[in-house]
């Protein structure tokens, strides 16, 4: 061991680096690096100073004990490691210690090298050499460099390579040529296996991303968009590349598919029957497109309207309707507020004929959100706009025979939604709509609203003779006897109740013998023209439900027919040939005109109108002439005072016109891109049927 030699502090201030001389006990110098190192302030004693408690405290032990080795002659390697000074900031020194004398005494002497920015950029070397393996293990593109000397070699490639092509690392590393065969053969030119490769192509194309044909290893084929960028030597040659691969294949096939879709929306609009068109209101109306199928319907051509954006204002009938409602879609696109929106406008044609549109309208957006423009489909309704009117114009000629007839109608489910004039007048109230919110119930003294009920819960059919007697106390609190008859009847689209009501109050007091007999000259002819009046009215009402293009009948619980019509009785023996009467068994003779499947059919919509629900749906049938007709079927239960359905009413509408409109449009809309979107679908079954 070599002698111990005493220091000279002079010249430890001296030093460029920071010294202190210590034992386990005190501190005995520190030099002007040493305090600056520490923080030390100047107000602190060095015989107050303990070197240990500037350690973390796990290290503490541990350096005690190197301390008294050092004092006892052992030698003490240079050693890295942090430490709090007197601000309590994280420092990290390299420090080497050996013994010394100071004042004839045995100390450590320690040199403390400050490594702050060492340390800072070897944990910055070891975060990036995490995030390199992160990136390396998670990403799912492709990240590799490439090196062309001194031969063409990959320096590194991301462990994704295998999740996408199926090649692993190491066997890219040991031969390049396996990336390079991947490549589908007519995209090789495209890629720089060599440095000649890369400049001219580099050179030909300024592109930064470059999209080539890939099969992986399962002889798949992808496409994998490559970006990369040339690395440099000192004297700015290329020298390799370092690039990103990344695998777009599911978005390749989805712009094919939509060019496809692109393609195919064009060639349905040449060619659809309505017109499609792309219109935007904002920030200055124009059309960006519309089907030829525009000149078709209103005798405009196509570059009519791209000139003039606003010719419909010189069409349309409702001029001030159509600007009210342009400006309303106008502000909606313009605030991003346009939802779904359908109209109906009356426009004249070039050639002058009245044509009805129906307008429907979808906002289209764009990347961020905002309305680009507005799709639009308008369809050729006139004739079902006619049609409507033409309805329309019937039920005014029905109202106004109801208002004139002597008898009393109500049309109600429940509560009452219209009454006639002699309706109000056997109540008692001073109009016609004083009688719509009431129940006719309500009117009937209650001992006899039990057997009311039930009647208004049994409607029979127009041509049943059949009617029931009730007493009712009308608004003025006068009783009267009135006679009522009830049929099924639709008002508005809704099934209800239409009541015939006859005041037979006169009748009922001209019975009594005694009256009879003194007015028997005049009773006899009033009584005469009352019949007069009520068979005429009686026959009028038949008129109405038997000229009515309803086939109404009806069934009790052992499947015997009650009642019918003459649509019925016309229906069943011209198509099945059957004789109908009341009394016949149902079951037989659905028996004899249906195959298995349909009587199935049949019998079970029965027996869900049995159990007491209302039953609503569709048949189709095939006549002689190859037409389908479509029929609405409603099956409504009546039930007694118990409660238990003793009787079902059906109600058969024909709806053909409006399911070939209805299947038109849908063959229509099927043939449009499914973004474009489309209306609800009818899936009600179809099934055939007398």
């Amino acid at each position: 061991m070599s002698k111990i030699k005493n220091i000279d502090t002079d010249t430890l201030d001296l030093l460029p680096v920071a010294v202190i001389l210590f034992d386990i006990e005190n501190v005995y110098f520190l030099n002007k690096k040493a305090i600056e190192l520490f923080k030390i302030p100047k107000s602190k004693k060095i015989n107050s100073i303990n070197v240990f408690n500037f350690l973390y405290e796990d290290k503490r032990k541990y350096f005690i004990d190197k301390c008294k080795d050092i004092l006892k002659g052992k030698e003490f390697r240079s050693i890295e490691f942090p430490f709090l000074n007197s601000k309590k900031e994280t420092v990290y020194v390299e420090a080497k210690s050996n013994c010394v004398l100071f004042n004839e005494k045995k100390v450590v002497q320690t040199t403390f090298l400050e490594i702050n920015d060492r340390i800072a950029r070897n944990q910055e070397l070891e975060y990036s050499k995490y995030l390199l393996a992160k990136i390396n293990n998670n990403v799912n593109d492709i990240i590799y460099e490439f090196a062309y000397f001194p031969k063409p070699h990959v320096n590194f490639v991301s462990e994704s390579v295998y999740k996408t092509l199926g090649l692993k690392p190491q066997e890219i590393y040991k031969n390049p040529n396996k990336f390079f065969n991947q490549i589908h053969p007519d995209d090789k030119e495209k890629y720089a296996s060599s440095l000649q490769d890369y400049l001219k192509i580099s050179k030909q194309s300024k592109k930064i991303k470059e999209t080539l044909r890939f099969y992986n290893t399962d002889g798949d084929l992808l496409y994998l968009e490559i970006s990369n960028k040339a690395l440099y030597d000192t004297e700015k040659k290329t020298i390799g590349i370092i690039g990103v691969i990344r695998d777009i294949t599911d978005e390749y096939k989805e712009t094919e598919l939509r060019k496809d879709a692109e393609e195919k929306f064009k060639l349905i609009a040449k060619n659809a029957n309505d017109i499609i068109f792309f219109y935007t209101y904002y920030p200055e109306p124009k059309y960006i497109f519309i089907s030829p199928s525009i000149k078709k319907i209103l005798g405009y051509s196509e570059s009519e309207f791209y000139k003039n954006p606003n010719l419909c204002y010189s069409i349309v009938i409702d001029v001030n309707g159509y600007k009210e409602f342009e400006n309303k879609i106008t502000k909606q696109q313009k605030n991003n507020t346009l939802k779904y929106t359908t109209t109906v406008f009356q426009y004249k044609t070039k050639q002058g004929n009245l044509v009805w549109i129906e307008d429907n309208y979808s906002p289209i957006f764009d990347e961020d959100g905002k309305i680009k423009f507005v799709l639009g489909i308008s369809r050729d309704i006139t004739k079902e706009k006619n049609y409507q009117l033409e309805l329309e114009q019937k039920w005014s000629n029905y109202q106004n025979l109801i208002e004139t007839s002597p008898n009393g109608i109500l049309i109600h489910k429940g509560v009452c939604f219209y009454g006639n004039k002699a309706a109000a007048d056997i109540f008692d109230v001073d109009n016609s709509k004083e009688l719509i919110g009431i129940n006719l119930i309500d009117f009937i003294i209650k001992d006899q609203q039990g057997a009311a009920k039930r009647r208004l819960n049994t409607p029979v059919l127009a041509n049943d003779p059949k009617t029931l007697i009730f007493k009712i106390k009308s608004a003025k609190r006068v009783i009267k006897d009135i006679e009522i008859k009830t049929v099924p009847f639709l008002y508005n689209g809704e099934s209800c109740l239409q009541t015939i009501i006859r005041d037979i109050s006169i009748e009922k007091k001209l019975a009594d013998e005694t009256l009879r007999a003194q007015l028997a000259e005049k009773t006899n002819t009033v009584l005469v023209k009352v019949i007069k009046e009520r068979n005429a009215t009686q026959a009028k009402l038949n008129t109405i439900f038997n000229t009515s293009t309803h086939i109404i009948w009806s069934i009790d619980d052992n499947y015997k027919l009650t009642s019918f019509n003459e649509n019925y009785l016309k229906q069943i023996s011209h198509y099945y040939h059957n004789k109908i009467e009341v009394g016949l068994n149902f079951r037989r003779l659905y028996k004899t005109i249906l195959d298995a499947k349909d009587y199935r059919f049949w019998m079970k919509k029965y027996e869900l109108a049995f159990s007491g629900e209302n039953v609503l749906f569709e048949t189709e049938k095939s006549i002689e002439n190859g037409e389908v007709i479509y029929r609405e079927i409603y099956l409504n239960p009546t039930k007694d005072e118990a409660g238990n359905v003793t009787e079902v009413v059906a109600l058969s509408h024909n709806i053909t016109e409006r399911k070939k409109i209805e299947i038109k449009a849908q063959e229509q809309a099927a043939k449009l891109p499914r973004r474009i979107g489309s209306g609800p679908v009818d899936q009600r079954q179809h099934q055939p049927g007398p």
